[in-house]
């Protein structure tokens, strides 16, 4: 059995191109609740992935999958843009901050 994680690979940062990349991840071994999936190329890292959890790190579809990047590249926007107002505000507050002597 195998489990999907979607992520991007950047080729031009500045440009923003990039593509989707689809990882395949092997299960070793499997419990009532988790997964054991093969982390890197060497056999002793492994990773255990929730089976009914609501965040996972890998799923049993491609299409279950994709929808959870698009969920977290939403969030991702979400925090970004919070991150962006608490910037534009601490800037506008070191504006109209003086230096007295």
């Amino acid at each position: 059995m195998k489990l999907y994680r979607f992520r991007r690979f950047h080729y031009d940062e500045w440009l923003l191109t990039f593509e989707l990349i689809v990882d395949e991840y092997e299960v070793i071994r499997e419990t009532e609740c988790f997964y054991i999936i093969k982390w890197h190329k060497w056999p002793k890292y492994e990773k255990r992935v929730g089976k009914k959890t609501l965040r996972r790190f890998a799923h049993p579809t491609k299409e279950e999958a994709l929808h959870a990047f698009k969920k977290r590249n939403e969030r991702w926007i979400r925090i970004m843009k919070a991150n962006i107002k608490i910037a534009e505000a601490s800037l506008g507050a070191a504006n109209l901050y003086e230096i007295k002597p």
